[in-house]
């Protein structure tokens, strides 16, 4: 088999892998502090600074973010508190980077003939950044989590929460839950 063939046919499956990755999640939990014997959280001041500038719809989901942060934490078994003081603080921001990938299509019947031809395009597409920390009293790192996902062309609200859900049920998979009874 052609070498040439397999380093160019393994570099675009690479490439077309990468444009069609899922969720990306890491995250990080401080072996030393017992998150789950905390109760209370709210937002640290500033949370939810968005670098990108994407008009309404930036905002939306800025909006559905804080939506989803309420909603799973609450799922976890943390309770809100609103302007008091928390527990904890999760701190949270979002970007927005603009990719571009070169793709590259070969034609399998060129290669059953022995020869290898291959075209190119590029594909650009928007790639969203989530990270989130949750904090302690003292500002010292509990948790942190980051989400990296390619954001959809369509910008329709439904498509929007359905896509911030996923992504903050990803982020917050592995956050201690709070057990029932603790105090």
């Amino acid at each position: 088999m052609n070498m040439k063939f397999v380093r160019n046919f393994s570099w675009a499956i690479g490439i077309f892998l990468v444009g069609c990755a899922p969720i990306k999640v890491q995250t990080f939990v401080d072996p030393y502090r017992a998150v789950s014997d905390l109760h209370t959280w709210t937002f640290s001041p500033g949370a939810g600074a968005c670098f990108c500038a994407e008009g309404v719809s930036g905002t939306y989901r800025m909006k559905r973010l804080k939506e989803e942060f309420l909603s799973q934490l609450g799922n976890h078994g943390y309770t809100f508190v609103k302007g008091q003081e928390a527990d904890m603080y999760l701190n949270y921001r979002c970007m927005v980077d603009r990719k571009i990938v070169q793709k590259v299509f070969i034609n399998p019947a060129d290669v059953e003939r022995g020869g290898v031809k291959t075209s190119q395009a590029e594909c650009e597409f928007k790639e969203g950044q989530l990270t989130a920390y949750m904090l302690d009293k003292t500002s010292n790192i509990l948790w942190q989590g980051n989400a990296q996902v390619r954001i959809s062309q369509t910008n329709s609200k439904e498509d929007i929460r359905s896509r911030v859900h996923q992504v903050v049920h990803a982020l917050l998979e592995n956050f201690p839950v709070r057990l029932e009874g603790k105090d």
